[in-house]
């Protein structure tokens, strides 16, 4: 028995002026390889038998070089056995679905015109459910399971999936220039089978198991090397490692009576951070984290969740960023020319902000912000166009087109935290009128972010003013109001709330200054001290 039917499209254009299609190489050459590390064999398939129509945008050679850098599908392709199999593929109508432990179907725009509409694919992917084999499908190719039933239910029913997304259907019809799928599989997938449709970002590596591990899908060709591992450990051959269980913290030193000292005092300050972390809900203490997209408030063993930022904000924070990159993209290449790759990516992202262009009322632009939005990505469009045809990156453009979008990107800016700030600012009034005046006063703030808080952060700001304290960033003056860097989720939130209040207590014990654990132990005396080892200094600056 093989261990792998891969199935590959025997379509390569529609009509004769039609752009041309077929199987993308790594869509098989991917997974194949990494089947091939682990010991298994795997045939080729495709519906007519023979010739396999190969897609010339991925193959290594393309004058568009999109796929260039692709070392496995030239490995693929210098191989006269692999080869062979692509040239000589065997009609679907031989197959015998029992030859095989698993069927890969592969993408590639041929494969939406003619797997999907295949008797033979619904002959051989039930038979092989039915008798517990696995069933995988990579990006296009997922449009060959939507007809596939069991039992005269769909196959997919109820399973989450992934395939080629919207987005990444756009961006390729922007490229060929005109709309040339049949259906859009994220809508179309959903609706005609009832499964969930999963994805990613554009062109992320996306790959999704389901149906206790025999349903494997991947989004795109960027997905082909996790498809393959994926499907290596659901036939039983690499699995990884168990993933080692992390110990107890150490703390210098580590050896010694002082290191058994240390640890007793690390031991007893969790606990008492656990301690504390309960007297917060026994002593009826009002929290309220601010993590991501929601507003939660825990009091009194109740927690309340709000969804403050509406989706505006991410639209026009996803174009800004956009903006963003571009000019960061093209400065940093400015410097040393463009290559043939760069130039290729370049045209990728043209063809991405005109899809965006031509489709911002259906990814839900309010009207009152779309002639903005409009404006800027014509304008970076243009740039790009530019780019393009010069084959080069001029500075001075690309400054200009800076200033001029940073204009736009302000007032998208001041539309954003607008729409943020209301729906704090709702919620937030809505608690506070719930509770009374010895509560509020009690009332700890946490706002969660993924980095160093900045200098008028939002959120901070909002609540510092409503608790009346004072404007900064940095733990030096938190009283109330608390920044949780790189924290996520209510319980570090509560957490660090522990660790402050036993800090003030500690500073207020030791020191009378219950601020004085916010800065660091060993400041008293430092920048006296600081001055006199560099006084003097050649590497001091400034001085």
């Amino acid at each position: 028995m093989k261990n792998c039917l891969f199935v590959v499209t025997s379509v390569d254009r529609l009509d004769p002026g039609g752009p041309q299609m077929g199987l993308w190489l790594s869509n098989l050459t991917h997974p194949y390889f990494e089947l091939m590390q682990v010991g298994f064999e795997s045939d080729i398939a495709s519906p007519r038998g023979g010739v396999t129509p190969i897609d010339p945008l991925s193959h290594p050679a393309s004058e568009y070089n999109v796929s260039r850098d692709d070392i496995v599908t030239q490995g693929f392709l210098a191989a006269p056995h692999h080869v062979a199999p692509l040239l000589h593929t065997r009609p679907l109508a031989d197959v015998d679905p029992m030859d095989y432990r698993a069927v890969v179907l592969c993408g590639g725009n041929g494969a939406l015109f003619d797997l999907p509409s295949d008797p033979e694919i619904q002959r051989i992917v039930s038979a092989m459910w039915e008798r517990g084999r696995v069933i995988a499908a990579i990006s296009q190719g997922l449009a060959g399971l939507v007809g596939v039933t069991v039992n005269g239910s769909p196959l997919l029913a109820g399973y989450e999936v992934t395939g080629t997304c919207r987005e990444e259907r756009l961006m390729a019809e922007q490229f060929i220039g005109a709309p040339y799928f049949p259906f859009c599989l994220e809508r179309e997938i959903p609706a005609r089978t009832g499964a969930r449709f999963c994805k990613l970002n554009a062109f992320s590596e996306n790959v999704i198991v389901s149906g206790q591990g025999r349903l494997i899908t991947a989004q795109n060709h960027f997905s082909g090397a996790a498809l393959g591992r994926a499907l290596g450990q659901a036939l039983g051959r690499g699995s990884p490692p168990a993933a080692r269980q992390p110990g107890p913290p150490q703390y210098p030193p580590r050896e010694g009576l002082l290191s058994a000292l240390n640890h007793y005092f690390h031991k007893d300050y969790e606990s008492l951070v656990e301690l504390t972390t309960l007297s917060l809900e026994h002593a009826g203490t009002p929290v309220i984290v601010a993590a991501g997209d929601e507003l939660i408030l825990r009091h009194r063993g109740l927690r309340e969740v709000v969804r403050i930022i509406p989706p505006l904000y991410h639209q026009l924070k996803a174009i800004g960023h956009m903006v963003f990159g571009i000019h960061l993209s093209l400065e940093v290449r400015a410097p040393n020319g463009l290559n043939e790759t760069e130039l290729f990516e370049i045209l990728q992202q043209q063809y991405l902000l005109k899809a965006v262009l031509h489709n911002l009322a259906e990814e839900g632009i309010p009207d009152e912000v779309s002639e903005v939005q409009a404006v800027l990505l014509s304008q970076a469009s243009a740039l790009l166009t530019e780019v393009l045809r010069t084959r080069a990156i001029d500075r001075a453009t690309l400054r200009e087109f800076a200033r001029t979008a940073g204009t736009l990107m302000l007032d998208n800016n001041t539309r954003a935290q607008r729409a943020a700030l209301d729906g704090v600012h709702a919620a937030v009034t809505a608690w506070l009128a719930r509770m009374t005046e010895d509560v509020r006063a009690k009332l700890y703030v946490v706002v969660c972010g993924s980095h160093q808080a900045r200098s008028q952060d939002i959120m901070l700001e909002y609540f510092q003013c409503l608790l009346g304290e004072q404007a900064t960033t940095g733990a030096a003056r938190e009283d109330r109001v608390l920044y949780a860097e790189s924290t996520f989720g209510e319980e570090g939130a509560l957490d660090l709330i522990a660790r402050h209040i036993i800090d003030q207590d500690a500073g207020e014990a030791f020191f009378g200054d219950r601020m004085r654990m916010q800065r660091d132990l060993l400041s008293e005396g430092a920048a006296d001290y600081i001055e006199s080892l560099l006084t003097g200094s050649p590497y001091r600056r400034g001085a």
